[in-house]
């Protein structure tokens, strides 16, 4: 029971750590601002609160996971007929979810 405990504290932890883990552009790039004409400079990102940040963040790497599991399910063969497809419909409906949250 104890170590249930620890485990979950590490895992808590490690969540954690990736939202503040700085390797997408968004992360990199948040506060830069772009040369325009007339001289003004422009954000590359709209300005958003820290908490709307994190959000994003948190709801981009939930769907990264549940995409990383759907490809394990699906890499062990695990469904078959209509369960194979839904599940394949699924996986991509993730992806298309993935790849407009990096777009916003």
């Amino acid at each position: 029971m104890v170590e249930d405990k620890e485990n979950e504290a590490q895992v808590a932890g490690y969540k954690l750590r990736q939202m503040f883990n700085k390797e997408r552009c968004f992360d990199l790039f948040k506060h830069t601002k772009l040369d325009g004409k007339n001289g003004k400079k422009f954000p590359i990102y709209e300005a958003v609160s820290e908490e709307r940040f994190v959000g994003r963040k948190l709801h981009r790497n939930h769907l990264g996971y549940m995409h990383q599991k759907m490809k394990l399910i699906s890499g062990f063969k695990c469904f078959h007929n209509q369960y194979f497809v839904q599940a394949l419909m699924y996986r991509i409906k993730l992806s298309k979810q993935i790849f407009v949250t990096d777009l916003e």
